[in-house]
């Protein structure tokens, strides 16, 4: 959610296409947990949709969702939906030399894209490999929290600001992803 609020209020600041405000941003903890999540819900005629991180392990809970039709046609979306990667999590929306931006200015590092590849390339996932290199890092490191970043990016919103590629990378597929949310609006 702190990623997406720092992603819109930066696309808004340079009068593109945010997240809609008549979306509240509800976690639900996890793709296993959406279906109960929206039931409680079920009645009070609210438009609810899903965006969720996804793995392969997820593609069946994922189509089994869609099919359950507790949330609206087309309203379950997965971030791999906007990146070229085939699994994906929030943090994939950013480019690599930004994601390392925002991992460096949280916890004082000097990361970059290939350090993070070589720590596991096993994954194409951004975060999954920060937390590969936050396990061989000598103590008293912290260990690697999905939170932690996103909560110094809404601290430090210039990291969003300027024209350097990266960052207009990562404007470009949050607009997408926006846009597709707010086409989801009743009208």
């Amino acid at each position: 959610i702190l990623y997406l609020q720092a992603l819109s209020a930066e696309l808004l600041r340079r009068k593109r296409t945010g997240l809609d405000p008549k979306w509240v941003m509800c976690p639900a903890g996890g793709i296993d947990k959406i279906q109960s999540f929206v039931s409680l819900f079920a009645g009070n005629s609210l438009d609810v949709i899903a965006l969720s991180d996804y793995t392969k392990k997820d593609k069946t809970k994922l189509e089994n969702l869609r099919k359950s039709e507790v949330i609206k046609d087309g309203g379950v979306l997965s971030i791999a939906d906007f990146v070229t990667q085939e699994e994906a999590d929030i943090e994939d929306l950013f480019d690599p030399q930004l994601f390392c931006q925002i991992v460096n200015g949280t916890y004082e590092l000097k990361v970059d894209p290939a350090k993070l590849k070589a720590a596991d390339e096993n994954t194409e996932r951004q975060a999954k490999a920060a937390e590969a290199y936050f396990n061989v890092l000598p103590e008293p490191t912290p260990l690697y929290s999905h939170f932690t970043p996103a909560s110094w990016l809404l601290m430090h919103p210039e990291t969003l600001a300027g024209a350097a590629e990266p960052v207009v990378k990562t404007l470009e597929r949050a607009e997408t992803l926006f846009k597709a949310l707010n086409g989801l609006i009743a009208k």
